[in-house]
Parts: structure tokens; sequence; C-alpha cells
């Protein structure tokens, strides 16, 4: 696991579907929020391809499911994907957010 020996930190998984815009929006407000995101996982629930959308976002990480899992299966995704590279641990918290919850 990744180590975190302070405080937990926050961490996002973000579930998109063919809404570039609105996904810029989404990760340009998560941003801006008080309490500081280490990463958002993007997962890309099925679009031809926003990659290119998520690359230009710092802290933002891209993760194709390559078909729509749907919300519960792209969050899943995301969540795998962040315990599967060890990057959190028992103690940090993950937000979950829908690509139009800015």
């Amino acid at each position: 696991m990744a180590q975190n020996s302070g405080a937990p930190r926050v961490f996002g998984v973000a579930v998109t579907y063919e809404r570039a815009a609105v996904l810029r929006a989404t990760l340009h407000e998560i941003s801006r929020q008080t309490e500081s995101v280490q990463s958002v996982v993007v997962v890309d629930n099925g679009s031809k391809n926003l990659a290119d959308v998520v690359a230009r976002e710092a802290g933002a990480t891209y993760v194709r499911a390559g078909t729509n899992l749907g919300p519960a299966g792209g969050y899943a995704l995301g969540v795998r994907h962040l315990f599967d590279a060890k990057i959190v641990d028992d103690r940090d918290w993950i937000m979950f957010i829908d690509d139009d919850d800015p």
C-alpha cells in the first residue's frame, strides 16, 4: 500500500461518458476545492476517447473502461486502479464524482 503516515488524503474517482466540456468544468472545480484532492482518476465509461482532455488536467489520471459499465462499474474500476497502483491505503478517503457534478 501507499505510505501514508499523516492525515487521511482525499482522492477522486470521476466517471464520464462523451461529455468533454462538462468533464473539463468538473475537473476545474475539483481543483478549486478548499479540501485538497491529491489526484482524480477519470474513468472513461466507453467514450470514443477523452484521454486528451484528461491529459491537460494536472493531477488527473485517465482509465479507459472500453465499454459503458454504468456508474457503479465505473467507480469500481477507478477504485481498483487506485488500490492496484498502490496510490491509496486504508486511511485515505475516496470521493465519487459524476462528470456533471460541479
